[in-house]
């Protein structure tokens, strides 16, 4: 979650959201509810968020913290599928992908299934971070991301390598979407007081420690050690992010491609 003052949250987000009026909202792998917080916090209106995702125990963290920091809100969280969502054709003035898009088994079938329940002119807010990145320390803070995914993925949990900037693009890039706006900006680096190496290091071991047993473990603790040396050499910071806002259109809307 959170749990930090809204000024932490980075100018670009808190302004694109202010500008948003959310109405009826639908956010797709909500997780815990960090993001969810921020719509909450910084849409300029919403009646009502469905919060859904497919891990129970991230919901339930999700409505423990809400019950208690936003007992009022009208937020319902609940389990569903991306690719098969429980809501009727057109239900949603917004959809809300927030790094979302690197967990689904099928991005394509999922992404047809949003447009589905958003209504026509309605509003597709995506949150993602990239993979293409110059950076050493963001090169850093994408293979620890990555090393993270590969022990999901051993436990059959879908995670996938974050895309490129290429790779978003063509993912978006839909007769049924005009792209509104687009921005991209680096998370806030934490004080570095506020970082213990040494616990992170640790942490690398006891999180690749889930994969033993299986066929990867190998090079699973052979990355970490990869990992290890870079992080001690140069350390790290969280790679860009990019928040995209695109417009649903109808047969009769404007076409990019004809």
């Amino acid at each position: 979650m959170l749990g930090g003052p809204m000024a932490d949250i980075p100018e670009v987000v808190a302004r694109t959201l202010g500008s948003v009026q959310g109405g009826r909202l639908l956010e797709v792998g909500c997780g815990d509810g960090e993001f969810t917080e921020m719509l909450v916090e910084q849409l300029a209106s919403y009646e009502r968020i469905d919060a859904v995702d497919a891990d129970e125990d991230a919901l339930e963290q999700a409505r423990a913290y809400f019950a208690t920091a936003h007992p009022d809100a009208p937020v319902e969280f609940s389990g569903a599928d991306a690719t098969g969502l429980p809501f009727g054709d057109d239900a949603f003035d917004t959809v809300v992908l927030s790094n979302t898009i690197h967990h689904l088994e099928a991005p394509g079938q999922a992404l047809g299934e949003l447009m589905r329940v958003l209504r026509e002119e309605g509003t597709l807010i995506v949150h993602e971070m990239v993979s293409d990145v110059s950076d050493p320390r963001e090169q850093v803070g994408r293979d620890l991301h990555h090393l993270k995914a590969m022990v999901d993925r051993t436990h059959g949990i879908p995670h996938n390598p974050t895309l490129t900037r290429g790779q978003l693009g063509e993912l978006l890039d839909r007769d049924d979407l005009d792209e509104v706006e687009r921005h991209e900006y680096r998370p806030p680096e934490p004080e570095s007081a506020d970082v213990d190496l040494d616990d992170k290091l640790e942490n690398l071991d006891y999180y690749a420690d889930y994969a033993a047993g299986h066929p990867e473990y190998a090079d699973i603790r052979r990355e970490v050690v990869r990992l290890k040396q870079r992080v001690r050499a140069i350390g790290f910071a969280s790679p860009p992010q990019q928040l995209l806002l695109y417009r649903k259109v109808g047969d009769a809307g404007d076409r990019r491609h004809q």
